[in-house]
């Protein structure tokens, strides 16, 4: 018969309260992942089937293709804790400043391949911003301020022919533990009144 000392079963009650709390943790990230996901590969869908240009009809398969590699996961349901994304919210869930914030994703591309998310706390006609880096693994590497910025609620807005972006870029709107929106624009194709290239061109100061 093994007998446990009382301090044994002290360990073992303390971490039966735990689980719970970290399982609902992981839980509503997992529903985040999810659900963040769902909504930017709904947006390359819509984009594919509204395009009138081959060209970027083609880019834009080619992105709903590379866009479940980058995240790794199968379909929209599935939770890959081990993904970028999946590792970025859990970074970021516990230090947000307010429950609703806007997350900009702009990877550059080139030699080496920039994983950087910028994280937008709107506060009336400015905004704070918060920069994530990826060097293996999700840091915020520095905080700055914008001032006379409004990013407005309709993402969709800010699709144009012509626009600034370099690289593919996608915005999402976090509004208490839920995805209102998440936007895929290709290279070529954000245009400047979203007030995004102000965040880029202040973030390289």
């Amino acid at each position: 018969m093994v007998r446990l000392s009382l301090f044994s079963i002290c360990i073992l009650l303390f971490c039966s309260m735990l689980k719970p709390n970290c399982r609902q943790g992981q839980s509503s990230i997992d529903s985040l992942f999810v659900n963040w996901n769902e909504k930017s590969l709904a947006s390359l869908d819509r984009q594919i089937t509204l395009s009138t240009d081959s060209v970027k009809t083609s880019a834009y398969k080619n992105r709903l293709l590379a866009i479940k590699a980058y995240l790794d996961v199968a379909t929209s349901k599935t939770v890959n804790v081990n993904s970028i994304r999946y590792k970025f919210l859990r970074e970021l869930i516990p230090h947000q400043k307010s429950p609703e914030f806007y997350v900009i994703e702009a990877n550059e591309s080139g030699q080496k391949i920039l994983l950087q998310n910028f994280v937008v706390y709107p506060t009336g006609s400015s905004a704070k911003v918060d920069y994530y880096i990826n060097e293996g693994s999700w840091r915020k590497s520095r905080s700055f301020d914008i001032q006379n910025f409004v990013l407005n609620e309709n993402l969709k807005n800010f699709l144009t022919k012509k626009g600034f972006n370099e690289d593919d870029v996608i915005i999402s709107k976090f509004d208490n533990g839920e995805i209102k929106a998440s936007e895929y624009f290709l290279y070529g194709t954000l245009s400047t009144s979203s007030g995004v290239k102000t965040i880029l061109d202040n973030h390289e100061k």
